[in-house]
């Protein structure tokens, strides 16, 4: 959904990292120029917990989902 004309933020997930998909490869054309991601915080973490699958990752601190705003170069 275009942001401007519905009124709302984009949000994104990231993939557990066990997804097949969850390192894909970025395209060139593709590349952002800026981006601002925030936590939803009000929809939680993914490990409650506080334990996740990778020390390295990190991912223990993710979140379920984040708000996004950003600008692509063409």
């Amino acid at each position: 959904m275009h942001t401007w004309k519905t009124g709302k933020v984009d949000h994104i997930h990231c993939p557990p990292i066990t997804d097949e998909d969850a390192f894909g490869f970025l395209y060139l054309r593709d590349i952002l120029q800026a981006s601002d991601i925030t936590p939803i915080f009000a929809l939680g973490q993914v490990h409650v917990d506080g334990i996740g699958l990778s020390k390295i990752a990190k991912d223990y601190q993710n979140w379920c989902f984040y708000y996004i705003t950003w600008y692509v170069c063409q």
